[in-house]
């Protein structure tokens, strides 16, 4: 299992996202950091864990009100050590060369217009839902010949709430795609949860709430990350 944290960028800081209602997010509050600067949030995740990936989304130019791509190549450079998974907004026909390297571009459904095939090699499609609703071109989530090989399930009505990740979804398009890899994000609370997303061969998570709550260890997140792990 590979836990991903999640870094929301609003009006040049991370805030906690909750449900998808984007204009009411605030600075993150965070046992980990005691700032909602993206360098401080990022060694917070450090001080936790040594995290190999790391996924930005930039809110205000997903918005199209802005944009905070000064600051997330700077962060890239400064942490070469990282894959970095940034959503800001890209329309897949539009991206360029330059654009798709070095790190990976999420193309999420919500903010496409046509819907065409995704490159594996620079490219993770994000399937978003809120209010069971799917967001975006509708052939982006019946036809699999588009998807490339990371796909994330959003639902974007659990991010920050708790309430458990969308398991339905999941399974649902687990058994469609077997062999693809499926990314749970939303609603996920910890440690339980992650283990069940683990034994349904689930194997990466985004996760925020329950990284600066505290409530996913370290110790927990090493043993997610083992190969075999008592339940």
């Amino acid at each position: 299992m590979q836990i991903i944290p999640v870094i929301d960028l609003k009006n040049g800081r991370v805030v906690h996202a909750h449900q998808g209602n984007r204009q009411s997010y605030q600075p993150v509050q965070s046992y980990l950091s005691s700032s909602s600067l993206i360098e401080e949030v990022i060694e917070g995740f450090f001080k936790l864990f040594p995290f190999k990936k790391m996924y930005i989304a930039d809110l205000d130019a997903i918005e199209q009100n802005g944009n905070h791509k000064a600051m997330i190549n700077s962060v890239i450079k400064q942490y070469p050590e990282i894959e970095f998974w940034v959503d800001y907004g890209a329309q897949l026909s539009s991206l360029s060369a330059q654009e798709k390297q070095p790190n990976k571009i999420i193309i999420g459904s919500e903010s496409q217009i046509t819907a065409q095939k995704i490159p594996d090699s620079s490219c993770i499609l994000s399937l978003d839902f809120k209010d069971q609703q799917a967001l975006g071109p509708q052939q982006f989530f019946e036809d699999p010949t588009l998807w490339p090989d990371y796909i994330i399930i959003m639902t974007l009505s659990r991010v920050g709430n708790f309430d458990g990740p969308d398991l339905e979804k999941l399974k649902h398009f687990k058994r469609q795609c077997p062999q693809k890899h499926f990314v749970a994000a939303g609603g996920i609370r910890g440690f339980e949860d992650l283990s069940i997303l683990r034994n349904l061969g689930v194997n990466h998570a985004l996760v925020a709430s329950c990284l600066h709550s505290g409530s996913l260890t370290q110790q927990q997140i090493k043993t997610l990350q083992q190969k075999k792990y008592p339940d």
